[in-house]
């Protein structure tokens, strides 16, 4: 729970931890988590790995004390993924886009330059 609490901006202890599961819009905290901004934040990753690389972090061990704390284990663990795997691949995306714009502007040039073909065909 205390990782839980450190992706929601919680202090990570136990009295935070009761609050944030007693708040009626847990899960829906949850669900909506801003996953991006963690992908962003490397510090708030960097504190994760503290949680994330405990041996007994781990959902079947999780599990033999709580289903319910299991789950949050396997929240914890894929924010964790989606945040590292969101940062290798936030280069990719930007060299998509400059590529992406430059092949609109390719199109857009031939598009004119065939519509100056078509107006030369057109006289001959």
């Amino acid at each position: 729970l205390s990782a839980v609490c450190l992706l929601l901006g919680a202090k990570e202890t136990w009295d935070d931890a009761k609050k944030q599961m007693n708040d009626s819009h847990f899960l829906d905290n949850l669900k909506h988590y801003d996953k991006d901004a963690l992908a962003v934040d490397k510090k708030l990753t960097a504190k994760l790995q503290k949680y994330i690389k405990r041996d007994d972090f781990v959902p079947e061990k999780v599990k033999s004390v709580s289903n319910a704390a299991m789950s949050l284990c396997l929240w914890v663990r894929a924010m964790d993924v989606y945040g590292r795997v969101s940062r290798e691949i936030e280069p990719k995306k930007l060299k998509l886009k400059d590529a992406q714009d430059t092949h609109a502007v390719a199109a857009a040039k031939l598009e004119a330059k065939k519509a100056e073909l078509q107006q030369v065909l057109d006289k001959v």
